[in-house]
């Protein structure tokens, strides 16, 4: 996924789609670029553990 690996300038929003949290925070942790990130969940301990867990 070409837009998620290289550098973006300008005011972009890149939504990925995993089958889990730990997907999720692995994908996060091993990007080069750490921008920023975000979660949308019902679950608050997932949420927890996101911020947490998360290196950007």
């Amino acid at each position: 996924m070409r837009i998620y690996k290289e550098e973006i300038f300008g005011p972009v929003l890149c939504i990925v789609r995993v089958n889990s949290l730990e997907e999720a925070m692995q994908l996060i942790n091993d990007h080069e670029y750490g921008n920023g990130t975000c979660i949308f969940t019902r679950d608050g301990e997932a949420a927890r553990l996101f911020c947490d867990e998360i290196e950007v």
